[in-house]
């Protein structure tokens, strides 16, 4: 015991020492994001700022040259904005937007998509199930929505599922004028509340720049009951995802494990926000990032390092 204490000093001194070599890559790399200009010909994944393990992670996958959409999306990725929304097929998740996604796999994989919404198949461009929100059920939880937040600043969204990747934009993912004035993307449609409600939607979003996503989930979530809707977020800046009931990423999981032949206890999955709950609790072994919110932590069989610590592969170059 006494020659114990020695040894986890310098235990806990050698891994301070490695928390702050990485936070000064991290700052390093940031700072390389932020000057960072390509060329006309300029292709190669190596003229990225990207750290040694990531370097190491697209070569054994066979990643040498970005293709034109991750050319252009990449970049922008790494300066911290949206990878979906700087590339040419928009941002969102109908599944126009999968394509940018798709482009950068070596295979085409069924898809989960709309937090569990939708399955689509890209090998043959085919929605194989669908959960969606009838008009009616909409036009109760705007109804509800409007009393909760009147005299607040808000918008509305829905997602439509369609039939194809290749559907048009503006017809798949419609918002209303208050949506997100300072994001207006002219490849989405703009409609009012009853032309947004008229279809059957994935999801419905309702947007309110002046709320944290938390403050608007604490004020929604009582009124719909969870028989009417599930209601959860993804994000911090105010935005709240409304689905049909039993509708989330556990169910989509689960839909592919059928599909395979695989039990949830076969299975592993990742997460840090709230509408990742349901799928962190299914999975054999669920891990929360160590930036996830605290009730994925809770919920989870592990906690892993943060997305700039690579904290997925670490786990996964562990047990794989």
């Amino acid at each position: 015991m006494v020659g114990r204490r020695p040894m986890q000093a310098r235990t806990r001194a050698s891994r301070e020492r490695k928390r702050q070599a990485d936070q000064r890559e991290i700052s390093d790399l940031q700072r390389a994001c932020e000057t960072l200009e390509l060329g006309p010909e300029d292709r190669a994944f190596s003229l990225l700022p990207l750290s040694p393990r990531t370097r190491q992670g697209l070569k054994r996958a066979g990643f040498l040259d970005m293709t034109p959409i991750q050319k252009e999306a990449v970049p922008i990725a790494l300066r911290g904005r949206d990878v979906l929304g700087a590339a040419r097929t928009g941002s969102g998740k109908t599944l126009a937007f999968l394509i940018p996604v798709l482009e950068q796999l070596p295979v085409a994989p069924v898809c989960v998509c709309a937090n569990g919404a939708v399955v689509y198949d890209p090998t043959e461009d085919r929605v194989l199930h669908a959960h969606e929100l009838s008009p009616d059920t909409m036009g109760e939880i705007l109804h509800d929505v409007e009393r909760a937040l009147a005299g607040v600043y808000h918008g509305y969204g829905v997602e439509r599922v369609g039939s194809s990747a290749l559907d048009p934009e503006d017809e798949c993912f419609l918002i209303t004028p208050e949506y997100n004035p300072d994001a207006w993307d002219s490849r989405f449609g703009v409609v009012d509340k009853q032309t947004l409600i008229e279809v059957p939607a994935a999801k419905l979003l309702v947007r309110c720049p002046d709320m944290t996503s938390a403050e608007m989930y604490d004020i929604i979530a009582p009124l719909i009951d969870d028989t009417t809707a599930h209601v959860t977020y993804s994000m911090d800046e105010g935005l709240i995802e409304i689905s049909r009931p039993g509708a989330n990423k556990a169910t989509g999981a689960q839909y592919l494990a059928d599909r395979y032949g695989l039990t949830s206890a076969e299975t592993i999955a990742f997460g840090d926000m709230p509408n990742d709950l349901e799928m962190i609790q299914w999975a054999g072994t669920g891990v929360a990032m160590a930036n996830a919110k605290p009730e994925l932590k809770d919920a989870a069989d592990h906690v892993t390092a943060t997305n700039d610590e690579h904290g997925v592969a670490t786990v996964l170059e562990r047990w794989y």
